[in-house]
């Protein structure tokens, strides 16, 4: 079995490229959420906002 030297040297280019992008593309979307929440781009997330609290007027301390 002979190898093509130059068929050799481009599947390895080939292959090297696909891992270095497939690298990138998870790098980017690991970075993505944090960068994009430092941003505020995010959407308010209702479990975090602070709910403002109502006082019935029945329970309100009455002011003498």
């Amino acid at each position: 079995m002979n190898f093509n030297p130059t068929l050799l040297k481009a599947a390895i280019d080939q292959h090297m490229t696909e891992l270095l992008e497939r690298a990138q593309t998870e790098q980017l979307l690991r970075t993505a959420p944090m960068y994009l929440s430092t941003r505020h781009v995010l959407p308010p997330n209702p479990n975090n906002l602070q709910r403002k609290r109502v006082i019935p007027p029945e329970d309100k301390p009455k002011v003498a």
